[in-house]
Formats: C-alpha cells, sequence, structure tokens
C-alpha cells in the first residue's frame, strides 16, 4: 500500500434534495414573514414602535433576512457531513470521518482540477465532483488548506493531470 502524502478535512457533497428541500424552506418562510409584516404592519407599529409600511423597502428586507440567513447557515452546517481527501503517490481517496472508504479514484481517473487560490474544484471522469473551500470550516483550516494546495499541486504535476482555468463556486 503507498505510503500517504497528504490528508485534509472536507465538506462532502450535500445530497441536491436535502439543499433544495432546504432552500425553499427558507425562502418561503423569508416570504411569508415579508408579507406578514404588511398584512399586521399597524400590530408591529404598537409593539415596537415601527411601521413596516413607513420604512425603506430594503432596509425592511435585510432586516426580516437576518435570522433567516442565520437558520440557513446553521441548517447547512447542521445536515453537512464531514469527511478526509487523502492522496497518495498515483490515486487518491475520499473517506468518512470514522475513516471509511467512500470514493478511491486512481489519478487517471481525474478529468481536471481547477485550483483557486487555496480552494480546489476536483472532477472525475465518472462525474463525480466535489470543491473544498474553507466556509463554515474551523479555524485555522486556511492554513490547512494552503499546506494542503502545495502537496495537492505536486501530486497533480506527478501524476499530469490537467489543470483548468475559472472560478470556483
Amino acid at each position: 500500500m503507498d505510503n500517504l502524502t497528504a490528508s485534509i478535512k472536507l465538506r462532502l457533497p450535500v445530497s441536491l434534495g436535502k439543499a433544495l428541500l432546504i432552500g425553499f424552506l427558507i425562502f418561503g418562510g423569508y416570504l411569508i414573514c415579508v408579507i406578514l409584516s404588511f398584512v399586521f404592519q399597524s400590530s408591529i407599529d404598537s409593539l415596537i414602535g415601527v411601521n413596516p409600511a413607513k420604512m425603506s423597502i430594503i432596509t425592511l428586507l435585510i432586516i426580516i433576512f437576518i435570522p433567516w440567513g442565520l437558520l440557513g447557515w446553521l441548517l447547512i452546517i447542521k445536515f453537512t457531513d464531514y469527511g478526509y481527501l487523502n492522496l497518495y503517490e498515483d490515486h487518491l481517496t475520499i473517506s468518512s470521518i470514522e475513516n471509511k472508504l467512500i470514493k478511491n479514484y486512481q489519478a487517471m481517473e481525474i478529468a481536471f482540477i481547477k485550483i483557486q487560490d487555496a480552494a480546489f474544484h476536483i472532477t472525475f471522469k465518472d462525474g463525480y465532483r466535489f470543491n473544498c473551500v474553507n466556509l463554515g470550516m474551523e479555524k485555522g483550516y486556511i492554513e490547512k488548506l494552503s499546506k494542503f494546495s502545495i502537496e495537492l499541486k505536486t501530486f497533480i504535476e506527478k501524476n499530469s493531470i490537467p489543470v483548468s482555468e475559472g472560478r470556483i463556486i
């Protein structure tokens, strides 16, 4: 078995069903709150002394968005599973936190890799792909990602993997 050259913790892709459900629930709740703020404007005015109909619509939308945005962020963090990307000499593996193997790919099975600053996006020939970005990760993660990127670039050069230009979203 090859020696492990580098490893980094990453977010595993969230299923599209979960992401869409959470997105629709958050957006629906947000829209309902905006509508209800106008329906119950007199009650809100008597309770806090501010009439939503008399304030700037942009300000109102931002104020209502803040709790819904925080709820969405918390739900994304709650439903996200973490794993590890492990680099070896001629292949890589994706494993769960419990170190159970999820995917194993030879270097020749990688279609291309996009690198932007310390973040990267790997696309495999079988259609599987994932991003490694630092959103919501623990403190010090960007430094770990920077160190891992050096090993990733070595892995790319050693195995002649195509590097694609573009932004990582």
